[in-house]
C-alpha cells in the first residue's frame, strides 16, 4: 500500500529550500544542516509506506548546483569504533561507502571534516585517524581536516568565550551556500557549522543557517505515532519530543541548538538586523521540513508507525537481554508512549 507521495514531497521540499536560500543575506554564506540518513533510510520507509529510502539522494542531486557539500564524521565514532546498525559497517568504512555511493549516483562531495578531535588523543588513535585521512585521499581524492573538541559545548554560556572557536580551522568554500551531512547522528555537524558562522561573523560576513531534518515532523503533534517512532528509533540518545511556544513540535536537541544560535548571533553577528537568523523566534523557524506534504493517509501511517514502535521495543528487549543495550533505553521510550500506545510495551 502506497501511503506516501515521493514526487509531491520532493517538489515541495526543493521549493521550500530554494525559497529560504533566496532570503540569504548578501555577502554571507548560508549553511544548511542536512540531517538524517542521506540514503538507505529504511526507518522512514517503514513508518511511511511508499517512502523511497533513497529519496534524499534526489534532493541532493537537485540542490547540489546551489551548494558546496561537506561530510562531517566524528573522531569519537571513528575511534570507538561505532557500528552502523543497518549496514553492519564501522564508521570508517561506512563513511567511505557513503561518499562512494553518492558519487556513483551523481552527487559530489567537496570537503571532509573529522570533528571532536581531543587534544589528549593517544598516539595510537592519532595514527588511526591519519590512516583514515590517507585512505579517503587515496580512494576518494577527498581531503579531510580535523576540528578540535569544543570544551564546554553545547552549553550556551561557553559562547561568551571567544577562544572556543578560535582554534578551529575555517573551511574555505567557494560557493555561496554550504550543505553539511554526516553518516549518522551525533557526528558534530552543528558544532562545525557554529564554528564556520563564528569565523564568518568575525570576518564581517553576514552568514545564516537552515536545518533540514526528516524527524521529528514539526507540523505533527508530539504524540503522533510518526514522532513517537522517531523517539523509539533514538531512545538510546535520550531525545525528548515536545511542543514549542509556537505550537509546533520540536525536540530537546533543537531547542538547545536554537539557544546556541541565538547567542552566537547576538554576540558576534556584524549585522543582526540584516540577518534572517534574528527573525527566528522558535526552533521550528530554523527548519525547512516539508515531509507532511507527501503523507497521503494519516490512519494508515499511524498504523505503520505503531508497528515500527513495536519492532523497536522488541529489538531493545533483545539487546538488553544480550547486554548490548541498557534497560534505561527502554524505560525512556516507555515514558514517551501515550496511554493508547502503552499496550505496545506491556
Amino acid at each position: 500500500m502506497i501511503l506516501f507521495d515521493n514526487e509531491r514531497y520532493v517538489r515541495a521540499q526543493v521549493e521550500e529550500i530554494l525559497r529560504r536560500l533566496a532570503l540569504s543575506p548578501v555577502g554571507g554564506t548560508t549553511y544548511i544542516e542536512f540531517g538524517g540518513k542521506p540514503m538507505d533510510d529504511h526507518h522512514a520507509a517503514r513508518v511511511l509506506p511508499g517512502y523511497d529510502p533513497d529519496v534524499k539522494l534526489r534532493l541532493l542531486r537537485e540542490l547540489q548546483e546551489h551548494f558546496q557539500i561537506v561530510v562531517v564524521v566524528s573522531a569519537r565514532d571513528l575511534l570507538r569504533p561505532r557500528l552502523r546498525g543497518d549496514t553492519q559497517l564501522f564508521y570508517d568504512r561506512e563513511t567511505i561507502r557513503l561518499i562512494t555511493h553518492l558519487r556513483d549516483v551523481g552527487v559530489r562531495v567537496d570537503h571532509g571534516v573529522i570533528s571532536m578531535v581531543r587534544a589528549d588523543t593517544s598516539p595510537p588513535d592519532r595514527r588511526r585517524l591519519r590512516m583514515f585521512i590517507r585512505r579517503a585521499s587515496r580512494e576518494l581524492g577527498l581531503s579531510f581536516v580535523e576540528h578540535p573538541y569544543l570544551h564546554g559545548y553545547p552549553r550556551v554560556e561557553v559562547l561568551s568565550h571567544e577562544g572556543l572557536f578560535a582554534a578551529t580551522p575555517r573551511l574555505q568554500t567557494q560557493d555561496r551556500h554550504v550543505l553539511v551531512f554526516s553518516p549518522g547522528g551525533g557526528s558534530g555537524k552543528f558544532g562545525f557549522i557554529l564554528s564556520q558562522l563564528w569565523h564568518d561573523f568575525v570576518l564581517g560576513r553576514n552568514s545564516a543557517y537552515l536545518k533540514f531534518e526528516t524527524f521529528p515532523v514539526f507540523n505533527l503533534a508530539p504524540d503522533h505515532p510518526v514522532n513517537t517512532a522517531f523517539m523509539a528509533a533514538t531512545a538510546d540518545l535520550g531525545n525528548e519530543v515536545r511542543v514549542e511556544g509556537s505550537g509546533y513540535t520540536t525536540y530537546d536537541k533543537d531547542e538547545q541548538n536554537f539557544l546556541l544560535l541565538a547567542r552566537l548571533v547576538a554576540q558576534f553577528c556584524p549585522d543582526p538586523a540584516g540577518n534572517p537568523l534574528s527573525a527566528y523566534r522558535f526552533p521550528s523557524d530554523m527548519g525547512v521540513n516539508r515531509l507532511r506534504t507527501g503523507m497521503l493517509d494519516d490512519a494508515g501511517i499511524r498504523h505503520a508507525a505503531e508497528i515500527e514502535i513495536a519492532r523497536r521495543i522488541a529489538r531493545y528487549r533483545d539487546e538488553i537481554h544480550r547486554r548490548i543495550e541498557v534497560p534505561e533505553t527502554l524505560d525512556h521510550l516507555g515514558q514517551a508512549l501515550t496511554a493508547e500506545l502503552q499496550r505496545l510495551i506491556s
